[in-house]
């Protein structure tokens, strides 16, 4: 399997995935740019043996927007540091794909793909999960501020080594930070997902994160 497959996977089962929503005409698209590091933990169970990694990530994330609907792409890249029981580090590629509507200002609803890559010496595995996520978010006193939750599960998946999925699901919290009427603002989040292959492998993942962004127009909650 080339290199390039799980990112074409994900582009496909984002559109495939996407739910349908009239696009508002008088809304103008807004669109943003973050970018920033996040520190990045990753266990993995598999045939009775526990493996712990860790290290600082690349993380970027573009958002546009335009009426109700948006669009969501997020890539994580670095290199795992070995811990307690790996016996070797390896490369972590990580990229999202999602699209999505906001019915309320509070909520949105997205689908989409995420890939993701372990890069060892002797090979490479990958695997693409299908998602469904839900986002609620609200403005903190003072307006300066705005926090989310964030849900997912993915109903299917494919990995490259045959391995059927048995369950995946994770979660994020975040706290943004936006000065009134500024294009710039401020993001510092936790998310974890954990991923179950064949009955017999489990990989968590888990990392905090600082990401400073830049929009047009200057509008949070994008």
């Amino acid at each position: 399997m080339s290199a390039s497959r799980p990112i074409v996977r994900a582009l496909v089962l984002a559109c495939t995935l996407a739910p349908a929503w009239p696009l508002s005409a008088q809304a103008p698209p807004r669109a943003a740019l973050f970018g920033g590091a996040m520190s990045a933990r990753v266990e993995i169970l598999a045939g009775g043996r526990a493996e712990s990694m860790s290290s600082p990530a690349f993380l970027g994330q573009g958002m546009l927007s335009a009426g109700r609907m948006l669009v969501e792409l997020t890539y994580v890249q670095g290199r795992l540091a070995p811990g307690a029981g790996a016996i070797a580090g390896r490369d972590l590629v990580d990229g999202r794909v999602f699209v999505g509507v906001r019915p309320w200002d509070w909520l949105s609803i997205r689908s989409g793909a995420q890939a993701r890559a372990f890069v060892l010496a002797g090979g490479t595995r990958r695997w693409v999960l299908g998602e469904l996520c839900g986002r609620a978010e609200s403005s903190l006193p003072g307006g300066v501020a705005r926090g989310h939750v964030e849900l997912w599960v993915a109903p299917l998946g494919s990995s490259n080594t045959g391995e059927r999925l048995d369950r995946a699901r994770g979660g994020e919290a975040a706290l943004t930070l936006h000065p009134p009427n500024r294009p710039l603002w401020a993001e510092l989040g936790y998310r974890i997902d954990r991923v179950q292959w064949g009955g017999t492998r489990r990989e968590t993942l888990e990392g905090v994160s600082f990401t400073i962004g830049v929009g047009l127009p200057a509008v949070p909650g994008l």
